[in-house]
């Protein structure tokens, strides 16, 4: 049966720390709200399919890709959101070890939700979204964030500098023409 945390990287691709009591007991509200949750944009069933196939580690790429994306479409269509996840992962845990796509995915899912419970179990009470995604991704999000408004800081400043110094060389021209 899926766990607490694999349902957390399921649809959040996160840890479940704090909200391990609330996704045990409400799994399908948060299902369904996982775009507004994560502040991302998932107003379909289509885009969160392809939101779980990515949290699962299935890749357009894939050669079960279109298979798992079909499986996932009956579910989402006949059982939910939630309910489309908590089976996706029981077929998940029933593939690790099998030789074959399914279980390399499995295997690699299986290693993500072990990495959210030792999170999970380290920080029980923590509920800051960006670090319990960065438990699973490895990354930062609030870091990215920080990184990509020092950098946009660093280009305004670059242009600002480039447009006082072609300013400067104007002027010069202009005052060595007189």
């Amino acid at each position: 049966m899926a766990t607490v945390n694999a349902i957390s990287v399921a649809l959040f691709n996160a840890a479940a720390g704090g909200y391990a009591a609330q996704i045990s007991r409400d799994s399908v509200s948060l299902a369904n709200a996982v775009g507004l949750i994560l502040e991302k944009d998932i107003p379909t069933d289509a885009v969160f399919i392809e939101h779980l196939l990515s949290n699962f580690g299935v890749s357009t790429s894939s050669s079960v890709y279109f298979e798992a994306k079909r499986a996932l479409e009956n579910l989402v269509i006949s059982q939910g959101r939630a309910q489309a996840a908590i089976v996706g992962i029981d077929f998940l845990k029933t593939q690790e070890g099998a030789a074959n796509e399914y279980g390399a995915i499995a295997m690699n899912f299986a290693n993500k939700v072990e990495s959210a419970t030792q999170y999970s179990n380290n920080n029980p009470t923590e509920k800051d979204i960006t670090k319990l995604v960065s438990a699973v991704s490895g990354v930062d999000t609030d870091q990215v964030a920080i990184n990509n408004a020092v950098v946009s800081a660093e280009v305004v400043a670059a242009a600002k500098l480039a447009s006082a110094v072609a300013a400067t060389w104007l002027a010069e021209g202009l005052r060595s023409r007189t």
